[in-house]
């Protein structure tokens, strides 16, 4: 019999109670259960997705409790029945009927006579700031729906910064979770817990948030409470290490990933055990592993797996007889992952961005390390150079799509460098070990730029998407003009030449979202810009660049790139041969679309707010002239893109709502 040694790994904070609760810090870079999964973690009106509804609003002076709010679903606190919460302005939710807020802010210990009962607390942060909101929004459909209740830009202890912390209810297990979400510094001396009465709490040692300004969830972390006393022996299977897609002449593949003891005793064996869809369970005994109540290990199946053809397989991963005895909770026992089996490998040529300006004097040695040392020295990669609005005026040429696109990286000093959107650092250690690093690594996705071409200031780009895998993820592609050269844009650090200058974005930094991300389904598109009022120097210097993107995680999937030359006639701007109007606008939210195109199939409605966010995505049926009303009303007021997608490309209008 094999023996396979666990290496634990960083062990999350555990507490062992003896009542009706019990709790595990996470530290996964996740939201908990996966359900809610915005990249969105903005302040109320300033970027926060669509749906929040407001609790309570800003300028609390002092601790201020909210309305009843009911929970929409069936849900057990502390074994009992709950139907409504009160949210309070000290970072706290009661289940108690009428509860009063707490008199000041101060940090105390709980359990306290000072809290309401029934609450669950997040002790030393409030909402006394003029930005602090509490907000709440429902995922997921029943029976495993989560509610939030979100403080939004909430104050820390020290009356200084900010931080995101959310409540989270799950329907059917009643579990709560507390997730530190985001903060701007580091604030120490955070206390998470549930009350139950003055004498009774179940609380986490002292937490210190993490300065993290990344929007999205893969830095958040949270504490969860469970009901019940914790058993013995449970094992959870974690999450797969096993990369999603796999190239078949590879194999055969380990089945591996992390397994976590949410036992109160220490595993020393288990049977570790695996299944391929409906295929048959392989099981194999694991001894000498030493996985402490709460620790995490890494497991690896010492049985390997062996796909006869490509294709999607979904694969189930979990624990069972732990030291000789029966897994008491199998409701969390497997983690399921989906591994996409491929024959074609593509050759990545990867992005190269660069966050920089003419008035920021360490960009120079930045620039000449990219364009005359390494640049020479390596082939078949593209390059975008964002021109920024900073230092003093910053560069002549910098644009909002520049300056967002720094936003979205979480840029805050240039010069800055990304490669694919995962390495992140200044353009003068750029080499070409470290290039060729991410070059070597396959790619999924094939990017064919079929036809680039300006006529006048109007510009348009036309191509063809093909996954080679089945892929998953918050998708886009990203339609990008540069000018291969500029000389008028020179401002206060020495250059006189600038190269690959980013002129626009197609529609905007947000993208387009890919129609198809199956295996050998094509997106076709064609893109417009009418760039009359752009830098443009000379329309006879510009390149088109065209680059796939996760816009949750930032990497960047595969790039390309193509010429723009003359076109000999003019070019329409909707050269997909389809019109389409939205009216009335800016309108209250209620709304008519008009398509007209000479197309009969259906055609796909999306709605993205101005962070890229999709707030609204369905199929529509067509033929010939379609008109529609919808419904927007629930939207927050600002600018949306709607985008109407078929096979022959895509017609964007903006919308406002007021």
């Amino acid at each position: 019999m094999k023996k396979i040694l666990l290496s634990i790994m960083a062990l999350g904070a555990y507490f062992t109670v003896s009542a009706q609760y019990h709790f595990f810090f996470e530290a996964n870079g996740a939201n908990p259960g996966g359900l809610n999964t915005e990249a969105t973690e903005y302040p109320v009106g300033g970027g926060m997705g669509a749906g929040w509804a407001p609790v309570l609003g800003t300028t609390n002076a002092l601790p201020t409790a909210s309305a009843s709010q009911t929970i929409p679903f069936a849900f057990n606190f502390n074994g009992g029945a709950v139907t409504t919460y009160t949210a309070m302005s000290n970072a706290s939710i009661s289940f108690a009927a009428s509860p009063s807020a707490p008199s000041t802010y101060a940090t105390v210990t709980m359990p306290s006579a000072t809290l309401p009962d029934s609450s669950v607390n997040i002790m030393g942060i409030q909402g006394s700031g003029a930005s602090d909101n509490i907000v709440s929004k429902t995922f997921g459909t029943a029976p495993n729906r989560q509610h939030w209740i979100h403080f939004a830009s909430y104050t820390p202890s020290t009356l200084t910064g900010w931080t995101y912390w959310a409540i989270v209810l799950e329907e059917t297990t009643n579990n709560i979770f507390v997730v530190d979400m985001r903060a701007n510094a580091v604030y120490t001396g955070i206390t998470v817990g549930i009350q139950v009465n003055s004498t009774t709490a179940y609380v986490t040692g002292a937490h210190s948030t993490l300065a993290s300004n990344d929007p999205s969830p893969t830095d958040n972390r949270y504490y969860e409470f469970i009901p019940g006393v914790q058993p013995l022996t449970d094992m959870a299977a974690k999450t797969s290490t096993l990369a999603p897609i796999q190239v078949l002449s590879t194999g055969p593949f380990t089945i591996a990933g992390t397994i976590q003891n949410r036992g109160s005793a220490t595993v020393t064996s288990y049977d570790l055990n695996y299944k391929v869809g409906a295929g048959a369970v392989v099981t194999s005994a694991i001894t000498g592993a030493s996985i402490a109540n709460g620790a995490t290990g890494n497991f690896s199946h010492p049985t390997t797996w062996a796909p006869a053809t490509s294709g999607n397989y979904s694969i189930e991963a979990w624990a069972t007889n732990i030291n000789g005895n029966t897994d008491l909770n199998t409701a969390n026992d497997k983690v399921t992952f989906s591994i996409s089996v491929v024959d074609t490998v593509v050759p990545r040529k990867p992005l190269l961005e660069v966050f920089t300006s003419s008035t920021c004097g360490p960009c120079v040695a930045g620039n000449q390390n990219m364009d005359n040392v390494v640049l020479p020295a390596i082939t078949d990669y593209t390059v975008i150079k964002y021109q920024q609005n900073f230092p003093g005026a910053g560069d002549p040429y910098f644009t909002s799509e520049s300056v967002n696109r720094r936003g979205f990286y979480g840029v805050n000093s240039i010069p800055r460098m990304e490669i694919d959107g995962e390495w992140d650092q200044n353009a003068a250690s750029f080499t070409a070990a470290i290039f060729n690093s991410y070059k070597a690594e396959p790619a999924f996705v094939g990017i064919n730029i079929t036809s680039a071409r300006f006529a006048g200031p109007q510009v348009r780009i036309e191509g063809v998407i093909t996954p080679y895998a089945t892929l998953s993820g918050n998708l886009r592609y990203h339609v990008v003009i540069n000018e291969k050269k500029t000389t008028q844009n020179v401002g206060s650090n020495g250059e006189t030449e600038f190269f690959e200058v980013m002129m626009d974005m197609i529609p905007d930094e947000n993208g387009n979202v890919l129609t198809s991300l199956n295996n050998g389904v094509v997106t076709n598109f064609s893109t417009f810009s009418n760039m009359s009022t752009s830098n443009v120097e000379e329309f006879s210097d510009l390149k088109a660049v065209v680059f796939v993107q996760d816009m949750t995680t930032g990497k960047v999937m595969q790039s390309e790139w193509m010429d723009v030359t003359a076109s000999p006639a003019s070019i329409d701007e909707n050269a997909t041969n389809a019109t389409l109007n939205v009216f009335p606008n800016p309108s209250n939210g209620l709304v008519n679309l008009e398509y007209i195109s000479a197309e009969t199939a259906n055609v796909t409605v999306t709605v993205m707010n101005t962070l890229g966010a999709v707030v609204y995505n369905a199929n529509m049926a067509h033929n010939n002239s379609t008109m529609k009303s919808f419904d927007f009303s629930h939207l927050t007021k600002g600018v949306y893109l709607v985008n109407v997608s078929s096979d022959k490309g895509t017609v964007t209008k903006k919308m406002i709502i007021q």
